[in-house]
C-alpha cells in the first residue's frame, strides 16, 4: 500500500488487502489536522488578531468616506418652447455631475462628459452648455436645417425629455 505525502494516508492498488485498521487509521489522521486547522483558525478570530481585522475594517470605511462615491440624478421634465441664453434649460443636483445623458425619445440620447462646453443635438447644432457646482444648463440661440431653436435647445414646447446626471459629492 502506498501513503499520500502529506499525511501519510493509505492509497491503496487494486492488489492489496484493505482492512479496517487502515480506515480507522486514516480517518484518525484526518481529525487530528481538521482540529489542528479548526483551532488555528479559531485563535485567528480572537485577541490580538481580531483587533487587527476591527483596525483593517476601519481603515477602509474611512477609505470609502473619504472616496468619490458615484450619484445619479434622473428624470424628465416637458418643454415649454423657450430658448436661448435668457431661458436655458438647466439640471440641478446636490452633488457634482460629470456625465449627462439627454433624450428626447425618438433620436439618439445624448451624452457629453464634464469639461466639454457643447451639448450635441442630433437634428445639427449644438447647445452652449456651462457645467456648475451642483448642476448645468445649456441653451441654444439660432435655428438649423429648418428646426427651432427650443427644438434644438431641446426644449420644444410640449415634447417629453429624460435625462440622467452622474457625479459625485465633493
Amino acid at each position: 500500500m502506498n501513503k499520500t505525502a502529506n499525511f501519510d494516508l493509505p492509497q491503496w492498488e487494486k492488489s492489496d488487502f484493505i482492512q479496517m485498521d487502515d480506515f480507522n487509521a486514516a480517518f484518525g489522521t484526518l481529525d487530528g489536522a481538521l482540529k489542528t486547522q479548526a483551532d488555528a483558525l479559531a485563535g485567528k478570530a480572537g485577541g490580538e488578531d481580531l483587533a487587527a481585522v476591527r483596525e483593517s475594517v476601519a481603515a477602509m470605511a474611512q477609505t470609502i468616506a473619504k472616496g468619490k462615491i458615484c450619484r445619479i440624478k434622473y428624470g424628465t421634465y416637458t418643454g415649454d418652447g423657450k430658448n436661448g441664453s435668457a431661458n436655458p434649460n438647466q439640471v440641478s443636483t446636490d452633488f457634482y455631475p460629470v456625465l449627462f445623458a439627454i433624450w428626447d425619445g425618438g433620436n439618439s440620447p445624448q451624452f457629453v462628459v464634464r469639461g466639454n462646453g457643447l451639448l450635441y443635438q442630433s437634428l445639427g447644432q449644438n447647445n452652449q452648455l456651462t457645467w456648475q457646482n451642483n448642476g448645468l444648463k445649456w441653451y441654444c440661440d439660432s435655428a438649423s436645417y429648418g428646426y427651432s431653436p427650443a427644438t434644438i435647445q431641446y426644449n420644444a414646447s410640449g415634447m417629453a425629455y429624460y435625462y440622467v446626471v452622474l457625479g459625485y459629492e465633493q
